[in-house]
């Protein structure tokens, strides 16, 4: 998929592999290419809905009775749930419209949304921001992160969510259960305070408040209040903290009482996705602090923590190398 296809119409995309490999499997590094296909050709927006709309009629599994609806109505019923733009339509499309006569009926209004989520919130650096979902979810991203949900959030049963970046969730109850997808991970929820990572190659889930069930690939753990589930190698495990510290970057403030350089390690890759290397120098890991930080932007942070510890922090992207002042 290194071609941009910027001319492609809806009958252009039914007849592409890796369109209908999208639509079928959903796989990450496709769903990503089709999204930023939309976005970088808007005027294209509508043919690849269609696309995706004729695509789930005609894969739908129910069975429909057949009725005379003639294609105009079809075409109709497929403008009124994408834009208010005119509609193309080819030969082929026609006649792909045609094919799908049987599969539906005159009061179903039977017309599938893309898998792709159909709004997207992304974030920059300027610090925490607070989103209502259409359910009545609280979610606040950090800065950096993005989520991606449909408008009818609950569309297939179950409220679905996409987080790239941290986010803290507080999630409204509800009878469908309420997912989010990170990279690799799913977290199940049924109301509940959590936070989600997933940054590079770490992804985390903390729990605040209820319970979640984290699986990735044929793995699971369950969650209770003050545990974090993390990837080890190829195990997937928990372990207690301190809820509260590593969720300071969502009210902008960071408390430490008595905290030393381990936890801020930890707190570092937990909350905000460092691999942080640290030499194996004796009193480094035990030093303390104490105090409040800000914490809505990570640069300061990085500067602020390096001032109280003593210490040199050198990144390069998400590796954090950590070196002691030997000046102090």
């Amino acid at each position: 998929m290194n071609n941009d296809y910027p001319d492609y119409a809806a009958d252009d995309l039914l007849q592409h592999p890796g369109f209908l490999s999208s639509m079928r499997t959903a796989r990450p590094y496709e769903t990503d290419f089709w999204l930023s296909w939309r976005e970088r050709y808007p005027g294209r927006e509508q043919e690849l809905e269609m696309a995706a709309q004729l695509y789930r009629l005609m894969h739908m599994q129910e069975d429909v009775v057949p009725t005379a609806v003639d294609v105009e109505e079809v075409w109709q019923r497929i403008a009124a749930e994408t834009v208010s733009r005119p509609v193309y339509r080819s030969r082929r499309m026609v006649a792909l419209a045609a094919s799908i006569l049987l599969l539906i009926g005159i009061g179903g209004g039977v017309v599938y949304w893309w898998q792709l989520p159909s709004k997207v919130v992304a974030m920059t650096k300027a610090g925490a921001r607070e989103i209502m979902l259409p359910d009545g979810t609280r979610l606040v991203l950090q800065p950096g992160s993005e989520c991606r949900y449909y408008t009818d959030l609950a569309r297939a049963g179950r409220r679905e969510i996409w987080v790239k970046g941290g986010a803290w969730l507080d999630v409204s109850k509800r009878e469908a259960p309420f997912v989010v997808h990170l990279d690799s991970m799913e977290v199940v929820v049924l109301g509940t305070r959590f936070n989600v990572m997933s940054r590079q190659r770490q992804q985390h889930v903390m729990l605040e408040q209820g319970r979640v069930k984290v699986t990735e690939a044929h793995r699971e753990v369950l969650l209770e209040p003050g545990e974090i589930a993390y990837r080890s190698g190829t195990h997937l495990r928990k372990q207690t903290i301190d809820i509260q510290l590593y969720s300071g970057w969502r009210t902008g403030k960071l408390e430490f009482e008595n905290t030393t350089m381990k936890d801020i390690i930890a707190l570092l890759a937990y909350a905000y996705g460092y691999e942080v290397r640290c030499p194996n120098e004796p009193g480094l890991l035990s030093r303390k602090i104490s105090g409040s930080i800000a914490a809505d932007n990570e640069s300061s942070l990085l500067y602020t923590l390096s001032v109280a510890f003593r210490i040199n922090f050198i990144q390069q992207e998400n590796i954090i190398t950590i070196i002691p002042n030997r000046s102090n």
